[in-house]
């Protein structure tokens, strides 16, 4: 007499669960780096509808666009950013762990609004919705790379 084994959508299940478990609980992605390649898109709108919008690609290109341009996040380019620079920006979203940290609750009516986009090497990218102070990276952020561009575009040096 032969024994049969019969499988069930159940049983199936069961297994593919249990095949599948040690691989779902490992980390999406690995901590950013000091010398991983970053992008992001990073868009601000204040209360009296005055926006900004960046684009930093993996390459290091800065592109910018304010006002009108900006709202329709038609950014044009403005410069490629030093290794120090990059080395900054990297140091921003590392130091408050802007690719992990969770989405504050943005309910409450601010002065102005963040919209963050980030990628980076092993991270499948994310979107963070801001106000004000509620992620301070971000707005740290956003106040670096505006100084570099007008640094670049106007001749006017950084602030410190």
């Amino acid at each position: 007499m032969t024994s049969r084994i019969t499988t069930t959508p159940f049983a199936l299940l069961l297994l593919a669960a249990i095949t599948c478990a040690p691989a779902a609980c490992q980390p999406t992605s690995k901590p950013l780096g000091p010398s991983d390649r970053l992008s992001l898109r990073l868009r601000s709108v204040s209360d009296d509808h005055r926006y900004t919008y960046f684009e930093l690609d993996s390459q290091g290109r800065l592109s910018y666009a304010g006002g009108e341009q900006a709202a329709r996040r038609e950014a044009g380019p403005v410069m490629t950013l030093t290794a120090d620079q990059l080395q900054h920006v990297r140091q921003i979203v590392r130091r408050h762990n802007l690719l992990s940290v969770p989405s504050p609750d943005v309910k409450k009516h601010d002065h102005i609004k963040y919209e963050l986009y980030l990628k980076s090497e092993g991270w499948r990218g994310r979107t963070l919705h801001a106000t004000d102070d509620t992620l301070p990276g971000v707005r740290e952020l956003h106040d670096y790379l505006f100084s570099l561009q007008a640094e670049k575009r106007y001749h006017i040096p950084r602030l410190q």
